[in-house]
């Protein structure tokens, strides 16, 4: 037994229903034609033949049907909350003061272009994930820990890169992910230091001191599951935020209608190209999760064909989310004041009810979000051969003990960084969407897509795309940092 070929259902046919699982033709490629996953159903038919049939009409020994991916029951309506609900967060509070660095023209355009790109990017990494899954069937059909039901279980983000470019590339994309995730947990704590400072008069340290202790029981969580109620509370708290900021900024233009605004103010400007790479920054950052967790989404889902529409919506749902704050309260906030501060909530009239609200709410958001950024990444150190290494020798409440000290060390240490950084959180943001957040959203995806589709039968157009995906990526994470670095070091903010 030494090959196997996939089959998409991509014709039309009056073939039964009783010989496939639908009424769809059949066209026979190779498992290495990875455009097809951009293309079809999802539904493919793996036929193994013996190693002296020299031709793929000559029949087939063994076949079944397999679905790439699709091993859960999620619906369409959850897939599509759960992909929305990874881009709601610190990068959309970021981008009002993102638009300053861009002007509101160009930020505009820009994020309907980054939006394209991110849907082509992450439906280039499913592609790839579920090619490879099929290439785990070539190599032996019976390994039946990949296969639920013939649905055959998709590697993840980082697993991908590692097969597609390599271990080295694989410890470089985790070590991204550990940036990103970190970087955001800082922001975090940056963003609530600053808002309840504003307006409740809490100290810098004091409020991070307090963060850091409730964080610190809920870091210590062995699982995320136990966490959801924490999550739910979280997802409502920034829907309440976000309705109540921007029920601010529209009252503040309506009541001023009298006022002139501030129109010199580089926000309401056409384009700022002198800071615009430190807008593409926190904008890649606002898009990120989709790429990073689209994969078990699209694994949980019961009909995966069906992700790209999710996959769409959920795209232009955070798109549309994204320029109605950022517009909103950009429009809003020079109205009184010629720049757009970072943490957006400083913007707005201290002490003020409507304030509070909006401090709080997103500050429990963000507070709720932390644990759930960064138990995923203790749990991918603990599971590392270094730690299996170190720690393997010892009882496993041993283990426990000092895996919980390291989770102690972590979180106390965004504390601190978040406390030296607390008046840099927007050129910090862009830093770390250029360093870490472009790469993974563009770059990685892109490569694995043209390292895989190297197949005669593999479409050129797609290639083509990809190699623009790369090249966009590795523009805003080169350019990105060149110039978020300076930034930090001159201190040039001023968009003027």
């Amino acid at each position: 037994m030494s090959s196997t070929l996939a089959v998409p259902l991509v014709e039309e046919t009056s073939q039964s229903a009783q010989s496939t699982p639908n009424t769809r033709r059949s066209t026979v490629i190779s498992p290495t034609h990875v455009t097809a996953a951009m293309e079809t159903s999802r539904v493919y038919k793996i036929s193994r033949r013996d190693e002296d049939e020299e031709s793929i009409d000559s029949g087939y020994s063994s076949s079944g049907w397999y679905t790439a991916g699709g091993v859960g029951r999620a619906g369409q309506l959850s897939a599509f909350f759960n992909t929305s609900n990874m881009c709601v967060g610190i990068g959309i509070l970021a981008l009002p003061k993102a638009l300053e660095f861009s002007g509101w023209a160009l930020g505009v355009i820009s994020l309907l272009v980054i939006a394209v790109v991110t849907f082509y990017s992450v439906r280039m990494i499913v592609a790839v994930s579920a090619h490879l899954a099929l290439q785990d069937v070539d190599e032996d059909v019976d390994v039946v820990h990949t296969f639920h039901n013939g649905r055959v279980v998709t590697p993840g983000y980082v697993e991908v890169v590692r097969r597609c470019l390599g271990v080295p590339t694989g410890i470089l994309v985790t070590t991204l992910l550990c940036i990103a995730q970190l970087g955001a947990n800082i922001a975090y704590l940056i963003f609530i230091a600053n808002s309840l400072y504003t307006h409740f008069g809490v100290p810098l340290q004091s409020s991070l001191c307090w963060s850091v202790v409730l964080l610190l029981p809920l870091c210590c969580m062995r699982s995320v599951k136990k966490f959801s109620v924490f999550s739910l509370i979280g997802i409502i708290s920034m829907v309440i935020g976000l309705i109540a900021a921007v029920y601010w900024g529209v009252s503040s233009v309506i009541g001023n209608s009298d006022h002139k605004p501030q129109y010199e103010s580089p926000a309401l400007q056409g384009a700022n190209w002198h800071t615009y790479p430190l807008f593409l920054g926190i904008a890649s950052l606002s898009f990120e999760g989709v790429a990073a967790m689209a994969l078990p989404i699209e694994n949980s889902m019961a009909d995966p064909s069906k992700f790209k529409n999710v996959l769409g919506c959920a795209v232009l749902l955070i798109l549309v989310l994204n320029l109605w704050f950022a517009s909103t309260m950009v429009v809003a906030v020079s109205e009184f004041r010629q720049d757009v501060p970072g943490v957006i909530t400083e913007a707005m009239p201290s002490g003020a009810p409507v304030s509070q609200l909006v401090s709080v709410c997103l500050s429990l958001e963000l507070l709720f979000t932390y644990p759930g950024n960064a138990i995923p990444l203790f749990k991918l150190f603990e599971r590392s051969r270094f730690s299996t290494r170190t720690f393997g020798d010892m009882s496993r409440s041993s283990r426990i003990i000092c895996f919980s000290i390291i989770r102690i060390i972590v979180v106390a240490f965004t504390g601190v960084t978040a406390f030296l950084l607390s008046d840099y959180f927007d050129i910090f943001l862009s830093l770390v969407g250029s360093v870490a957040n472009a790469s993974i959203l563009f770059v990685f995806p892109g490569l694995c897509f043209i390292a895989s589709s190297t197949h005669e039968d593999d479409k050129r157009r797609y290639r083509f795309a990809a190699v623009l995906v790369v090249s966009f990526g590795i523009a805003v994470a080169v350019i990105g940092t060149a110039i978020g670095a300076r930034t930090a070091l001159h201190g040039e903010v001023s968009a003027v």
